[in-house]
């Protein structure tokens, strides 16, 4: 089907499989460094450098409850910003918003919209007109009997 497809299409697959080949996209980088363990040596470097005048909670108890969740999550919090380069976790998180939507998700819908096209005229799929309130947000998509 690649020959068929449209420049739009072909660049648009070149741009989401390049934002996935980089292994230095900000994707990748969270799911390494923070989603099941954490890099101690981005950890370490904001634990020696917390400041006196900040608030940090712990909640301890003389047999069980004892807990540092706050806290960590506070220096994962910390740590997400220096590793994606944000001021603030605001800022962070939306470029981390940002970055995979205009790279990643945006040429991955481009290619995927003239793929399922081409797969239901492919298939000989039975059309039928919807009613839609806004045109403009109209995305193809197919339905499959059970």
């Amino acid at each position: 089907m690649g020959a068929s497809l449209s420049e739009g299409a072909k660049n648009a697959l070149k741009a989401f499989n390049k934002y996935f080949d980089d292994s230095h996209n900000m994707v990748t980088t969270i799911r390494k460094k923070f989603a099941h363990h954490f890099d101690s040596e981005i950890l370490k470097g904001w634990l020696c450098d917390c400041s006196g005048n900040e608030l940090h909670e712990f909640v301890a108890g003389k047999s069980y409850g004892n807990t540092f969740y706050k806290f960590a999550e506070d220096v994962r919090y910390n740590a997400i910003v220096r590793a994606i380069g944000g001021k603030n976790i605001q800022e962070a998180v939306a470029k981390l918003y940002d970055e995979p939507r205009q790279s990643a998700l945006h040429p991955f819908e481009t290619f995927a919209d003239e793929v399922l096209l081409k797969i239901a005229k492919e298939l000989d799929l039975k059309i039928k007109e919807a009613d839609v309130a806004d045109h403009k947000t109209l995305k193809p998509f197919l339905f499959f009997p059970e």
